[in-house]
């Protein structure tokens, strides 16, 4: 950076990539709903801001593509409610339910998202000339490959199912436990909406039998 602009480097941008690595670190680590969303959104504004600064990074078109990567991954906050034992009953029963299958389905999404960035560009940048980068780049390329990392642990989960091993996996590999996992959630919400149906006040009513006619 210094190099790029002169005499004066941007303390701000330094301290913003900085910032954004520990951010990305943050959701996961979050003990409470609130504190996760509160990082995700400082995140993707910190990602959002740091882009408009920046002007012209070294491998300024793989760090576009990273960063463009990042803000679409800063999206809505997981969900921890614990799932009751034993569902309510009629629609207001299901409303809970199925906002958590909504929030098991975007985190599903999101996994696969971040299995099908290509890095292996920053990779060698990282592995062949990281003199020629800055701090703040390098963290930023380090952040997101530790991301995929994590998809090789051996307690990775997609959704609430297991996947062991997922980012050893193929590219067909990982496509099929990506739909299997996104039919599994399917599958409950279909259960959810059809025990809501069938316990509702409302099909309680149509099954009465009609009274005797007035004379």
């Amino acid at each position: 950076m210094v190099r790029e602009w002169g005499d004066r480097p941007d303390t701000t941008v330094r301290w913003m990539a900085h910032w954004v690595a520990e951010l990305m670190e943050r959701p996961e680590s979050a003990e409470t709903p609130e504190a996760r969303e509160e990082a995700q959104r400082a995140c993707a504004e910190a990602i959002q801001t740091l882009w408009a600064r920046r002007q012209h990074w070294p491998y300024g078109a793989p760090l576009q593509r990273v960063v463009e990567a990042l803000n679409a991954l800063a999206g809505p906050p997981e969900r921890f409610e614990k799932e009751r034992p034993e569902p309510e009953a009629g629609w207001a029963g299901a409303m809970s339910r199925i906002d958590r299958l909504g929030s098991e389905e975007w985190q599903i999404v999101r996994q696969a998202a971040i299995a099908e960035i290509d890095l292996s560009e920053e990779q060698t940048i990282l592995d062949t000339s990281p003199e020629d980068l800055e701090d703040n780049e390098r963290e930023l390329f380090e952040a997101l490959i530790k991301l995929q990392a994590r998809q090789k642990e051996a307690y990775f989960k997609l959704g609430s199912a297991r996947a062991e091993g997922f980012g050893e996996l193929s590219s067909e590999e990982k496509q099929q436990r990506v739909q299997d996992a996104l039919a599994a959630v399917e599958q409950k919400r279909a259960e959810v909406l059809t025990h809501a149906s069938a316990t509702s006040p409302m099909a309680a009513s149509r099954a009465e039998p009609p009274g005797p006619a007035d004379d």
